[in-house]
């Protein structure tokens, strides 16, 4: 089963997106508040990662956490997500790879964010079955 992981300081989000998420028959997503642990996590399965993008960020950065997962994980779909997301957050975002930039602070950010999983989830799952058999 497609993996959905989370890099993010604040996982009150989390919790419901995965009851969200289960009751479509999907996988709950798994939460990760320590960078190295996000990325020991990814693996082939990882269909979708959030990643906090924080320009502010002391510990890690998020554009280089995008990188590394897509290595690990090629069919892998990065949502980069932010409170503060501006116009050159999002353009360095999506130039860098990024599947998805979403505002946290939005009101919709929550449903945003389910309708684009179950959206692509057939599309990853097609891919992973490709590349593995």
């Amino acid at each position: 089963m497609i993996r959905i992981l989370a890099f993010d300081d604040y996982p009150g989000w989390l919790d419901l997106m995965s009851r969200e998420l289960s009751e479509g028959g999907l996988k709950e997503v798994e939460y990760y508040k320590d960078p190295q642990a996000f990325i020991y996590a990814v693996d082939e399965k990882t269909g979708f990662a959030f990643i906090d993008y924080s320009i502010n960020a002391v510990d890690y950065n998020g554009i280089d956490l995008m990188r590394q997962v897509h290595d690990k994980s090629p069919i892998c779909r990065v949502i980069m997500m932010s409170a503060m997301l501006d116009v050159d957050g999002l353009i360095r975002c999506r130039a860098n790879g990024a599947w998805q930039a979403m505002d946290k602070s939005k009101d919709t950010f929550f449903e945003d964010s389910i309708y684009a999983i179950k959206q692509e989830m057939p599309i990853v799952e097609i891919e992973y079955r490709l590349r593995h058999g």
